[in-house]
């Protein structure tokens, strides 16, 4: 009853739920959890339907090929378990499929979209190399909440078109990763992700030995592109078993790019595994453009805790500038060496604990401000600088 009444079938038709869109077959193998029959096309129209929210009741789903969630719309479950292995509401794509849930897409344009208390799932067998959990393209203010990634090459991915003229800002809150047989999150061109209270990594058995957990590459024409403003707060990087290489690499820099830039910052973070730290291959060095380096990096209340002091914090190609990097309030469980032949164009590091040794070799008009931190194993300072500040702190070894 209201200002306007209506039927109990006219309000139950203002919820459009996967179910409307399936068969009686396909609901009752949903329903049993035997997922053999496939549920991709009335996913996909379903997500089509031109309804603002699309509810998936909360079982597994098998899903034959990729689906995409358009512009304007939101998937969304309730029940949501990431538990190991989930449960609630799970799409579980077949072995074969290349990208299995796309929000927006390569000809989106600044669309908005959301999904929420999904699982995103692959059949098991060997993991196709390249493959895509969840990718974000070309989207503005799209939104990532209560949602597991689990058995992908890659496990997110953000992208933005080479031209930079779509796409802007990812919110995602609560997201987890596992299985991950190349980079838990990798971001292509993409400008601005903010990550809260996210795991990246199974807390148990089934983790597979990746590259990275973060990997930021490309580059876009657009002054105003990416990738560029990654905020992580809250947030762990841990695998149950076998190890990443890096925990962040910066890759496969389009060259001539007007765009890379922006901050990397992370606060209350904890990263355990057996991984170096920063990661650069040799397309991310200055002479391939003024971006290309580790630009305005922010670490502050981090923990990074290799299980051993001899791994690096800065595993840099030796053409990578450092570029405003500031660290505060930390934990760096193991070494902290440069030795780039570029120069150091500001290095602050205050109230920080090292346990392994600390290099660092200035070149030209280098700066570095070292303040109050301790040094378990030793610290060395060689090179030129224009500006050297150590003030405070224990050095022992």
């Amino acid at each position: 009853t209201g200002a306007v009444t209506t039927t109990i079938s006219a309000k139950l038709a203002q919820t459009v739920s996967l179910f409307d869109f399936l068969t009686a077959a396909q609901i009752t193998d949903v329903q049993a959890g035997t997922i053999s029959v496939d549920c991709a096309a009335g996913i996909q129209a379903a997500l089509n339907s031109g309804a603002a929210a699309v509810y998936a009741p909360a079982y597994n789903y098998r899903v034959s090929s990729g689906i995409t969630i358009p512009g304007q719309c939101s998937l969304y479950s309730t029940g949501f378990q990431p538990t190991n292995p989930p449960s609630g509401c799970r799409f579980t794509f077949d072995l074969a499929v290349a990208t299995c849930v796309t929000m927006g897409g390569a000809s989106a344009t600044d669309q908005s979209c959301s999904i929420k208390g999904v699982s995103i799932l692959r059949a098991a067998g060997s993991i196709p190399a390249g493959s895509i959990g969840l990718m974000n393209q070309n989207t503005y203010a799209t939104t990532i909440e209560d949602v597991a990634v689990m058995r992908h090459s890659i496990g997110l991915n953000f992208k933005m078109n080479a031209t930079g003229s779509a796409g802007i800002c990812c919110m995602i809150n609560r997201a987890w990763t596992g299985a991950i047989s190349d980079a838990h999150a990798v971001f292509d061109s993409w400008p601005e992700a903010r990550f809260n209270q996210c795991r990246f990594g199974m807390n148990g058995s089934g983790d597979l030995a990746c590259n990275e957990y973060l990997r930021i590459q490309g580059g876009t024409s657009n002054a105003a592109g990416g990738p560029d403003s990654l905020f992580f707060t809250n947030c762990q990087f841990n695998q149950g078993v076998n190890s990443g290489t890096n925990w962040m690499s910066f890759k496969n820099f389009l060259v001539g790019s007007s765009s890379v830039g922006g901050l990397y910052s992370f606060s209350q973070c904890y990263i355990e595994d057996n991984v170096h730290g920063i990661f650069s291959d040799a397309t991310w060095v200055t002479g391939n453009g003024a971006f290309a380096s580790v630009l305005q990096f922010m670490f502050d209340n981090c923990v990074f805790n290799p299980n051993t002091n001899t791994f690096q914090f800065l595993n840099l190609n030796v053409g990578t500038q450092i570029n405003n990097m500031t660290i505060a309030n930390s934990q760096i469980k193991c070494a902290f060496t440069y030795a780039g032949t570029a120069q150091i164009n500001t290095l602050t590091v205050t109230n920080t604990q090292f346990l392994g040794a600390v290099s660092l070799t200035g070149v030209s008009n280098s700066v570095a401000i070292l303040g109050d931190n301790q040094y378990g194993n030793g610290v060395t300072l060689a090179g030129a600088w224009s500006s050297l500040n150590v003030i405070g702190g224990g050095i022992t070894g």
